[in-house]
């Protein structure tokens, strides 16, 4: 078992378990963890302050003497300012003097539930020690398999059952982040992402209120629409996921709702595509979207692909679809293999139905000549007819490395 997989069975795993767990139990706990207060400590552990009494918050207000400004003094001022001392114990997190999986597990559940009660800052302070112990090679050396975590499982479980508010919380704070300040996720791994994309966002729409759900949204589709290498790069790698995302948290429309949706001009072409991949065939019957799908692929949009695989296209339309393809290739803007993912969404699997598509794309010379030369060595049927491909040479100008792969798959000498 590699240091990966170790990691995520320890976190990841019992997370996406444990808010599974969600699904059955939302609502069941009313528990309110005590109050915190956290401070780092500058090259150091990260520390917790846990006031044990939850009846007894610790008040910023307080003057010494136990009196809080604008209120009169306590009966018991001193008697109090013991007990609170008493009751108050700091928790440290970290991986040091530890023995077993079990001491990082314990360890791990209370400063969570320490930093699950604080507010964005404790999330994602949090979220970047959840990141640092699910990629520390160090906790390898605790598990063998599946049966060393197995026993942990439940009591995971029953965490995150208890606290399905905070974790929701928390997990709008790093939706929010990600949409508003995406820098701060520097570093991140995009397993960690998964822990909450693929994890809690798929119980969303049982535990939020609408008005809420409506936020996430919003901050996922920000994301969303934000160029990946714009975004760090646990972040870009979870866009899929957030796609995912928005649609597990839109609820049927009616059919004229929808087709109103997809035909509106001012929604922003990532979520019309995204409207169109989803919608039932039926849906999309007689609407023209040729137009609209031509622009968005000679722009080299990659979700046009998902998109022109539920829509009914008939000849006439694949020889507008087609020539924006090329008008992709020529601009630099579509690569060899979103041309044959583009042949398969347009029902051309076949030798016999691509061969043009193909030939036209080989005549336009410079870049797109060689970006359909390519094309044929992922093709299967054309990149094994010898013929062809002698025709091919001999006919274009191609860069040398692919002609070579070209001959190399053809067999010619």
């Amino acid at each position: 078992m590699n240091s990966g997989t170790a990691n995520k069975g320890i976190l990841v795993g019992i997370a996406w378990l444990g808010t599974l767990a969600l699904a059955w139990f939302i609502g069941a706990s009313g528990t309110t963890p005590a109050p915190t207060h956290a401070t780092r400590t500058v090259g150091g552990p990260i520390s917790v302050k846990l006031v044990s009494d939850p009846g007894q918050p610790a008040d910023t207000n307080s003057e010494p003497g136990g009196t809080t400004r604008g209120s009169r003094p306590s009966k018991e001022p001193r008697k109090r300012a013991a007990a609170r001392s008493d009751d108050t114990e700091v928790v440290t997190f970290s991986l040091e003097g530890v023995e077993t999986i079990d001491d990082v597990s314990a360890r791990l559940m209370k400063y969570a539930a320490a930093k699950l009660a604080g507010g964005p800052e404790s999330h994602l302070e949090l979220f970047r020690t959840l990141d640092q112990v699910t990629q520390n090679d160090a906790l390898e050396k605790f598990v063998n398999d599946e049966r060393d975590i197995a026993h942990l499982i439940y009591p995971w479980v029953q965490f995150l059952v208890e606290r399905d508010k905070q974790i929701v919380s928390m997990m709008e704070t790093i939706y929010r982040t990600g949409a508003e300040n995406p820098a701060r996720f520097e570093g991140i791994d995009d397993d960690t992402f998964e822990i909450f994309t693929e994890g809690v966002a798929f119980l969303i729409p049982g535990v939020v209120s609408p008005e809420q759900l409506e936020r996430l949204r919003a901050y996922a589709q920000k994301i969303v629409e934000t160029p990946e290498d714009q975004l760090p790069d646990g972040l870009g790698g979870n866009q899929n996921e957030l796609r995912r995302n928005l649609k597990w948290w839109m609820g049927p429309l009616a059919p004229d709702v929808l087709r109103g949706r997809i035909l509106d001009s001012n929604l922003p072409a990532a979520e019309r595509l995204r409207l169109i991949a989803d919608a039932d065939r039926k849906v999309l019957e007689g609407m023209d979207l040729v137009g609209f799908l031509s622009d968005q692929l000679s722009a080299g949009n990659p979700r046009v692909i998902g998109a022109l695989g539920r829509v009914t296209l008939s000849e006439s339309d694949v020889a507008v679809l087609d020539q924006a393809a090329i008008a992709g290739v020529i601009g630099e803007r579509l690569s060899a293999r979103r041309l044959r993912s583009y042949l398969r969404s347009t029902r051309r699997r076949r030798w016999p139905a691509s061969r043009a598509f193909i030939e036209d794309g080989l005549r336009q010379g410079g870049n797109a000549t060689n970006t359909f030369a390519t094309l044929i060595l992922f093709e299967h049927s054309p990149r094994n007819d010898k013929a062809f491909v002698q025709h091919v040479l001999a006919t274009y100008t191609i860069k040398d490395s692919i002609a070579a792969d070209l001959k190399r798959a053809a067999g010619i000498q």
